[in-house]
């Protein structure tokens, strides 16, 4: 069951293709990238190829660190890096015009 009211937008044919293809890039429906922005985050795009095979890598040789604490806090750095910059979308304005790939 949908919440919410549904609205009526009027977008050049141009800019209807860029907002689809804007929310397919982040596999996301049309209306809940819509909802993202207006709630001053900004969708992450899918992830590239190889990204989940490196963090499984990484969390790997994480686990099997026994002696090494520092080395494994840097690891663990590393891989909330990796996500933060992957997958958790930012808090403010999509105000650029770059790509969602770049």
């Amino acid at each position: 069951m949908r919440k919410g009211k549904p609205i009526k937008i009027y977008l050049e044919e141009q800019e209807e293709i860029s907002l689809k293809e804007y929310a397919r890039c982040c596999d996301l429906a049309v209306s809940a990238f819509s909802r993202m922005l207006l709630t001053g985050y900004k969708p992450k795009p899918i992830p590239k190829e190889g990204f989940w095979e490196i963090l499984s890598r990484l969390y790997d040789i994480h686990e099997s660190m026994e002696n090494g604490h520092i080395a494994a806090l840097k690891i663990e750095e590393l891989i909330l890096d990796l996500l933060t910059l992957n997958l958790i979308p930012e808090r403010g304005i999509y105000g650029n015009n770059k790509s969602l790939g770049d």
